[in-house]
């Protein structure tokens, strides 16, 4: 009976505490006041963090609707209001960089949220199990969302992320969220997020259509270092090149098949430059072909090495008395041309030129003596 009692009175006790302002400090420059519901944190600079209970308000924490973090301070300590059962709104100023562990953890009437663009770092269990929650904004300062940071806020509706490169997720981030929900990102930057860890595991991604894309300049270059041409691509958006493909001569040794681009590409996140990338393939050495050129009553005896695919012209001249008939493989032209394809040996046939002599050394004897 006595303990029921002394709980009694004590509930009792916080109840008329919040009617009176209570204060103290909860920084080195900082104030709390908490009057008919309203906590009010002022002043400039950080909040102390603190244990699970150690908070200064602690035993007023369910008499707590209305949180008010004054422009100056610079963060929100861990567990500073955790298991505020009935604060259902909260202000927080650009002044604040970071929120800590389990700041807000099991506060269960929280409806809604606004960080501010400030905030860098949202800590463990920040808003963990704020089973009232139903939307949620998260600036594009922020960089990175500790463990269980909204795990079972299980009455998101909508989750909305300006950060154009999405934000690095602890471990179970958003476990206990259904992620067929709205994720709001800027339009440029949805394939990084459908690609990005945690994030990726939401199935309905869709633009903030009024966040202006911040744009990249990327620099196509060749292995030399020279500019084939560069592009603006807003971030988010995965570069393409959209000119000749690159081509690079041969040499004797080798040919060159273009094979794409170094680094790998990737959506833009920076101004960045990529060089073409060839894959080498060794030439296979050209074969010599001996081809012999010669033929009986000419001034013809030549004896070619050349390669194959090479082209030579030959021209058989008869000697006197001599005339050209053919090669010995039939053909007639000469002078002529030979595509070398292997070896061979081409001989040209002449034939000896016939002579008539008429005898006028008799009048009318009309005689003809062959000449040979």
């Amino acid at each position: 009976m006595k303990n029921k009692l002394l709980t009694l009175f004590l509930a009792l006790a916080a109840s008329v505490g919040t009617l009176f302002a209570q204060s103290g400090t909860c920084g080195d420059n900082l104030k709390w006041t908490l009057s008919s519901g309203t906590l009010t944190i002022s002043g400039a600079g950080a909040m102390m963090n603190y244990s699970w209970d150690s908070a200064p308000w602690y035993s007023y924490r369910e008499s707590i609707k209305t949180v008010i973090i004054e422009d100056g301070v610079t963060s929100i300590g861990s567990t500073a209001f955790n298991n505020c059962s009935s604060l259902t709104s909260i202000t927080i100023p650009n002044s604040v960089t970071s929120i800590g562990g389990y700041a807000f953890g099991g506060c269960s009437s929280l409806t809604s949220v606004t960080i501010p663009n400030s905030v860098t770092s949202i800590g463990n269990d920040a808003f963990y199990k704020c089973g009232s929650l139903t939307s949620i904004t998260i600036p594009n300062s922020v960089t990175s969302i500790g463990n269980r940071a909204f795990q079972n806020c299980s009455s998101l509706t909508a989750v909305t992320c300006e950060a154009v490169a999405p934000p690095t997720l602890k471990n179970s981030a958003f476990d206990g969220v259904n992620k067929s929900i709205p994720l709001y990102v800027p339009a440029q930057s949805i394939d990084l997020y459908k690609a990005a860890d945690q994030w990726k595991n939401f199935t309905n991604i869709l633009p903030i259509l009024d966040v202006a894309p911040q744009k990249y300049t990327i620099t196509w270059q060749d292995e030399d270092g020279n500019v084939i041409k560069t592009d603006q691509v807003a971030q988010g958006t995965t570069p393409a090149f959209t000119g000749t493909t690159p081509t690079k001569p041969a040499t004797n040794e080798y040919t060159y098949e273009f094979a794409g681009w170094l680094p790998k590409i990737q959506p833009a996140t920076k101004d960045i430059c990529y060089t073409t990338y060839f894959i080498p393939t060794q030439q296979a050495e050209t074969p010599v072909y001996t081809v012999n050129i010669n033929g009986e009553n000419c001034s013809l005896n030549i004896n070619h090495q050349d390669p194959e695919g090479a082209v030579i012209t030959v021209e058989a001249v008869a000697d006197e008395c001599f005339e050209f008939n053919q090669w010995s493989d039939g053909s007639k032209q000469n002078p002529r041309t030979i595509t070398v394809t292997k070896d061979a040996s081409l001989t040209a046939e002449f034939n000896k030129v016939r002579y008539t002599i008429t005898d006028m050394t008799e009048p009318g004897a009309g005689g003809k003596i062959p000449f040979l």
